[in-house]
């Protein structure tokens, strides 16, 4: 969860920060804010980024370089642990201090501590000066965010093979360019009911943008057996996608149960009309006994 940091006021006039645009300055500070007590922050794109920028248009394809940005500006480390991607800040140390740290999870911040040290083997740039011992932060797998061929990927230091992060999946016909806003015409906002089934599937909260991106892509396939949605919601938990890959995995979940991935027109007539009228009846039925 995100919490209150210490930004001291030589981060305003430094070289790293005269280097980076506004938005990759933002994006720092955000993840600044989104990391634990370790300097170790989730490094899912579309909920760092959603909790940086929850209310702007940012296109799904600027995220890769978004995140390469702030490694290049400001030396962030990025890994994978247990197959999910993390962050590490490697100057957490020098410039946050922190009275009562929370007991960290089990081996995430020895991974970060690796990373670290396979950044620097790699040559990546981080601040000579940035702690490496149990004070600071370093995996098994590290990199740039983005691109295999960026410079930081070479698994040097420690013998270990560096994994980059892969980039997001393509936008097609299915994914939309940016997730609509409050300063556009959007749909109505997500009900409490539709909020608790997506996060009762999805096994967590996710930014409110997310989350409402979510509701507009369930509203689109209401057509669609309950079911269906449902297990789509969860692959798409454990996809780490864009919502908008939600059509296609509802069209995944169809055809491994042997049906098309359009609803026939009986089946559209079966859940908007028939079932409402005998869900209906049935509760009219109910109140009368």
């Amino acid at each position: 969860m995100p919490r209150i940091r210490t930004i001291k006021p030589d981060f305003w006039d430094s070289a790293d920060t005269a280097g980076a645009d506004l938005r990759t300055r933002l994006l720092f500070i955000a993840m600044w804010n989104w990391a634990d007590d370790y300097g170790i922050g989730d490094a899912t794109p579309v909920r760092v980024i959603g909790f940086a920028f929850p209310n702007d248009e940012i296109p799904v394809s600027d995220y890769p370089r978004l995140l390469s940005d702030v490694s290049d500006h400001f030396g962030v480390v990025y890994f994978r642990h247990e197959g999910r991607p993390f962050y590490a800040i490697p100057s957490w140390s020098k410039h946050q201090r922190t009275e009562k740290r929370a007991k960290p999870r089990e081996g995430l911040v020895e991974a970060a501590e690796r990373a670290v040290a396979n950044s620097k083997g790699a040559g990546q740039g981080v601040d000579a000066e940035s702690p490496s011992d149990s004070d600071g932060i370093s995996d098994e797998s590290v990199g740039r965010f983005g691109a295999g061929s960026r410079k930081g990927n070479g698994g040097k230091g420690t013998g270990e093979e560096c994994v980059p992060l892969p980039d997001e999946p393509p936008i097609d016909d299915y994914v939309p360019s940016e997730i609509e806003t409050s300063t556009r015409t959007t749909p109505a906002k997500g009900s409490s009911t539709e909020l608790t089934f997506i996060r009762t599937h999805v096994g967590q909260r996710f930014p409110a943008k997310v989350e409402q991106a979510l509701v507009n892509e369930i509203r689109k396939l209401r057509h669609y057996d309950r079911p269906v949605i449902e297990e789509a919601l969860r692959r798409w938990a454990n996809r780490d996608g864009h919502p908008g890959l939600l059509p296609h995995l509802v069209s995944d979940v169809l055809k491994n149960n042997g049906r098309t991935a359009e609803p026939t027109k009986t089946d559209i007539w079966e859940t908007s009309v028939i079932q409402p009228a005998q869900a209906a009846a049935t509760e009219a039925q109910r109140k009368l006994s």
